[in-house]
C-alpha cells in the first residue's frame, strides 16, 4: 500500500520550457551561424562553435555565478555585473557580423576563390 506524499516535503518539479526567450534564441541561432561560414567550412564551424558556446555558458557561467554569490556575501551584485559584461561581449562579438541578404552565392564565391589560388604564380 502507498502511503500519500509527506505535504511538507519540497516539490521536485523538471525545467520549465523555454517559452518565448528561448524560442527566440533557438530559432535565430542556427541562421545566424550558417551565415557567419563558407560553405566548405560550414558544417564543422557551426559545430564546434556552437558546442564551446554551450560547455563554456551552460558549464562555467552557473558555477561562476555561485561563486560571485559567496564572492559578494550573497549579493546578486556580482552575478548582475557577470550576466552586463556577458551581453555586452554577445554585442561587441555580433556586431561586426556581416549581413549575407543580397549578396553573392557562398558557392560561387568559394569557386572563385579556388580559381584564384590555382592560377595564381
Amino acid at each position: 500500500m502507498m502511503t500519500p506524499p509527506d505535504p511538507t516535503a519540497p516539490r521536485v518539479r523538471p525545467d520549465p520550457p523555454p517559452g518565448a526567450s528561448g524560442a527566440f534564441v533557438l530559432g535565430s541561432r542556427p541562421a545566424f551561424f550558417a551565415e557567419l561560414f563558407d560553405t566548405t567550412v560550414r558544417f564543422s564551424a557551426v559545430g564546434i562553435a556552437d558546442n564551446i558556446g554551450t560547455v563554456l555558458t551552460g558549464g562555467l557561467a552557473p558555477m561562476l555565478a555561485s561563486a560571485l554569490l559567496l564572492w559578494f556575501d550573497h549579493s546578486v551584485t556580482g552575478v548582475v555585473v557577470f550576466i552586463a559584461l556577458m551581453s555586452a561581449l554577445t554585442v561587441v562579438t555580433v556586431a561586426p557580423a556581416r549581413e549575407t541578404r543580397g549578396a553573392a552565392d557562398p558557392a560561387e564565391e568559394t569557386a572563385a576563390r579556388l580559381e584564384n589560388l590555382q592560377t595564381a604564380p
